[in-house]
C-alpha cells in the first residue's frame, strides 16, 4: 500500500467563484457555456451576484431571439365563433347588444411557465439584498439591466415559485438556449435563503445547499469525463448485477461512473464521488478511512469478477473534495487496485483539471 496523506493547518479554503462556475456548468452538461462567464465570475464578489449576471446575459439573448411561445388555453367572450363554443355562460349573452359567444380556444402566447420562471427569477433578484444592496458599480449596472428585461418581460406574468415548477420543466432541442437560464433560476431558487457561512462560494453551501438535490460533484466528475476523454472512453453511470441472485429486496448496485477504454486492452476504472464535510473519520484517535465507501466500491468490483478478464482487472477509486486533508492512497485488495484520492477545488482552474486528468490514466 501506498500512502500520501496530508493534513492541513489552515481553514478550509474558499472556493473561488470562477471554480464554482465551471463546476455548476460540467454537472449541468452545458460544457459550450463554460467561458461565457469567466470575466464575470472573476468579477463577481459571490456565487448569487454571478448567476444574476449570467441569467440576465442568457436571458437578453433569448428576447433578441424573441422569446418561445407555446399554445395557452384561453376562455373568452368574444364575437363569432374561435374554438368550443361553451353554451352554459353564453346564454348570458343572448338579448344582449353584444352579440358576443363564450369559447375555449388556445392561442400563441409568451406567458409560459418557462418565461414565468425566469421573469420571476429576475424579479426576485432584484429584490434580494445581496444583488440590489450593492454598491459598487458592476453592481448598479446589474440591477438597472434585470429592470430593463423585467420591463421587456411585461407579457409575461410573475408566479409563486415552488420545486415542483422546476422539475416538471423539460427543455429539448427546439428550446436549448432555455437550458441555461431554466438551471440558473432553479439555483437561484435553492439559494434564495443566505448562507450561514462567511461566503456563499464556501465548500459548506455547496454540501449543504446543492449535492443532496443536484449530486453535483457527482454529475460535475462524470460530465468533465465524458466532455475530456469521451472520445477515448465510454463514461457512464451503469447499473450492476448481483451474480446469481433474482430477489427484488436486494439493493440497486448503480456506479457513479464507469470508465472503460474503447480499444483492447478493456481496462476499466469504477468511480464512487463522495461529498463529505471530514473526509476521514476517527478511530480511537486515530483517522480511518469510511469503512461503508469502502465496502461499496469493494462490492462494485468483487461482484463483476465473473464477466470476464477486464471486469477481473477492474480498479476502482473513491474520490472526494480536499477539506484540509490532501489524500493519494492506492490499496492492493485482493487483485484490485483500490485508490482514495482527493480533489481540491480551490486551486487554480487548470490545476483541478489537468489533476482530474491525470486520475484516469488507466
Amino acid at each position: 500500500m501506498t500512502s500520501q496523506i496530508q493534513e492541513q493547518s489552515e481553514a478550509k479554503k474558499a472556493i473561488p467563484i470562477r471554480n464554482v462556475w465551471y463546476l455548476l456548468i460540467y454537472a449541468w452538461d452545458l460544457a459550450n457555456w463554460r467561458d461565457t462567464a469567466r470575466f464575470d465570475s472573476e468579477q463577481s464578489p459571490n456565487l448569487l451576484g454571478l448567476l444574476a449576471r449570467v441569467l440576465v446575459d442568457s436571458t437578453r439573448l433569448l428576447l433578441r431571439h424573441q422569446l418561445r411561445r407555446d399554445y395557452i388555453k384561453r376562455v373568452a367572450s368574444i364575437e363569432g365563433v374561435r374554438g368550443r363554443i361553451l353554451f352554459t355562460p353564453s346564454l348570458r349573452h343572448i338579448g344582449l347588444k353584444e352579440n358576443k359567444l363564450v369559447c375555449s380556444f388556445e392561442e400563441l402566447d409568451v406567458n409560459t411557465r418557462k418565461n414565468q420562471i425566469i421573469k420571476t427569477t429576475l424579479y426576485n433578484l432584484s429584490r434580494d439584498a445581496r444583488v440590489s444592496g450593492a454598491t459598487s458599480e458592476t453592481s448598479a449596472a446589474l440591477n438597472r439591466d434585470i429592470h430593463t428585461l423585467l420591463d421587456q418581460m411585461a407579457g409575461v406574468q410573475l408566479i409563486r415559485l415552488s420545486h415542483s415548477d422546476f422539475t416538471s420543466i423539460r427543455t429539448g432541442r427546439n428550446d436549448r438556449d432555455y437550458a441555461l437560464p431554466i438551471n440558473i433560476c432553479f439555483l437561484v431558487h435553492m439559494l434564495k435563503m443566505p448562507s450561514t457561512e462567511s461566503g456563499d462560494e464556501t465548500l459548506a453551501l455547496l454540501s449543504e445547499d446543492l449535492n443532496g438535490s443536484f449530486n453535483l460533484f457527482e454529475r460535475f466528475v462524470r460530465n468533465f469525463y465524458r466532455h475530456h476523454i469521451g472520445d477515448r472512453y465510454h463514461i457512464s453511470a451503469r447499473n450492476l448485477d448481483w451474480p446469481g441472485v433474482s430477489n427484488a429486496h436486494m439493493p440497486i448496485m448503480k456506479t457513479d461512473i464507469s470508465i472503460e477504454s474503447r480499444k483492447e486492452p478493456f481496462n476499466k476504472l469504477i468511480i464512487d464521488t463522495k461529498f463529505y464535510e471530514e473526509t476521514l473519520t476517527r478511530g480511537f484517535g486515530d483517522l480511518k478511512f469510511r469503512s461503508d465507501h469502502l465496502y461499496q466500491i469493494y462490492a462494485y468490483l468483487r461482484t463483476q469478477e465473473d464477466l470476464g478478464p477486464s471486469f477481473r482487472n477492474a480498479k476502482g477509486m473513491l474520490l472526494y473534495p480536499n477539506v484540509g486533508l490532501e489524500i493519494s492512497e492506492i490499496i492492493e485488495l485482493q487483485g484490485h487496485e483500490i485508490r482514495i484520492e482527493t480533489i481540491d477545488l480551490a486551486n487554480d482552474w487548470e490545476q483541478i483539471e489537468s489533476n482530474l486528468l491525470a486520475l484516469v490514466e488507466i
